[in-house]
């Protein structure tokens, strides 16, 4: 519970924290009572509390951009919980680049996995490149996404990136 967590917090002498999931307003309030608080990464957008965060809009496009420009017209887009800002930006961003370039994204090749795993990654990447119609190109929201996704083309004997080039994001090995 929140008391616990700022109870915590008192005992310890924590200095300060750095939040890493979207809390309510009342809870940052709660928190920043006992230690000052930076939001990173998912943030609330109604508070008045520092944030740190990605660009998720003008990152995913710039990475779709990339793909386009070197020469992919079919690009697929594995994204995660649309409950995250995160994955609600690099759609946005995926969606306007494609849209800025007169690029039709046909839905099949768009997908929200319900959480963040490789194995529903890897499944999604399988469908997409089970139809008749694949795509030449897959934007991910994060680099488990890719490396599934790199699975799944190998899968179907596809050479990364001659047949499919795919971009995630993260930097993780």
């Amino acid at each position: 519970t929140a008391d616990y967590f700022c109870r915590m917090l008192r005992q310890i002498g924590a200095c300060g924290v750095i939040l890493t999931s979207l809390l309510p307003q009342k809870l940052l309030e709660q928190i920043r009572s006992v230690v000052p608080l930076v939001q990173c990464c998912d943030y609330n957008m109604e508070s008045k509390f520092p944030y740190v965060t990605v660009d998720d809009f003008t990152a995913a496009k710039n990475a779709t951009e990339y793909l386009i420009a070197s020469g992919r017209r079919k690009i697929g887009l594995i994204d995660g919980p649309m409950s995250f800002k995160f994955a609600q930006e690099r759609k946005r961003g995926f969606l306007q680049a494609m849209e800025n370039a007169g690029l039709p994204v046909p839905g099949s090749w768009m997908v929200s996995l319900p959480e963040i795993d490789f194995d529903m990654a890897l499944s999604a990447t399988v469908q997409i490149l089970n139809n008749e119609t694949i795509p030449n190109a897959f934007l991910t929201i994060s680099d488990g996404y890719a490396a599934a996704a790199i699975r799944g083309a190998r899968r179907y004997g596809l050479r990364v990136p001659e047949d499919v080039m795919v971009i995630g994001f993260d930097n993780i090995d």
